[in-house]
């Protein structure tokens, strides 16, 4: 469709251009996907910010925008990968373009493209259905703190200290003397 729009808009005069139409919609739908995947990200980290949460308050006006962009990233990921399917100078195929590794043009990046695909259906259908998943299981599994499928997050005492937070939060060990008067992680 999108090559179609573009010969009615500017047609081909050569051959090489109507190839060209092809890859040049590819890129097109996947720069257009990634902008706007960035859009929402960043949409959702002003939402989860605890200070709109307080403050800002803007939680009522954003979240319409983030949820609708989720459609429009689909929509031109799928241009994206159609269109790379369709594309004879690529060679990705249907195979390669789903299966990562598979590809036959630059496998490397065409292989973290498929796995970012599989990232991102994911954290959308999870995110789509948080009610039928355990309390704090979509949060998890969006922010990559553990897979869909792994081990539950240690208890908030348990967990070591964030690095240059100055907190000291209290980690699996404490450092000090223990009971045969030395230091180390059996220390009390």
């Amino acid at each position: 469709m999108i090559v179609a729009a573009t010969d009615q808009i500017l047609p081909a005069t050569t051959a090489h251009q109507a190839e060209m139409r092809v890859w040049l919609a590819s890129r097109a739908a996947g720069f257009t996907a990634l902008g706007l995947l960035t859009v929402q990200i960043a949409l959702g980290l002003v939402l989860s910010h605890p200070t709109n949460k307080s403050t800002w308050r803007l939680s009522r006006r954003l979240f319409p925008w983030h949820e609708n962009a989720w459609v429009f990233v689909l929509a031109f990921i799928a241009a994206h990968v159609v269109s790379l399917i369709a594309d004879p100078y690529a060679g990705v195929g249907a195979l390669g373009a789903f299966v990562p590794g598979l590809s036959s043009y630059r496998t490397a990046p065409v292989a973290l493209g498929t796995l970012g695909l599989w990232a991102l259906l994911v954290t959308g259908a999870t995110a789509r259905y948080t009610k039928l998943l355990p309390p704090g299981a979509w949060l998890s599994t969006a922010t990559g703190s553990r897979g869909p499928l792994g081990p539950p997050l240690p208890p908030r005492s348990r967990r070591a200290p964030v690095p240059g937070s100055g907190r000291g939060r209290p980690c699996g060990f404490r450092l000090g003397r223990s009971a045969r008067g030395g230091n180390g992680p059996g220390a009390r």
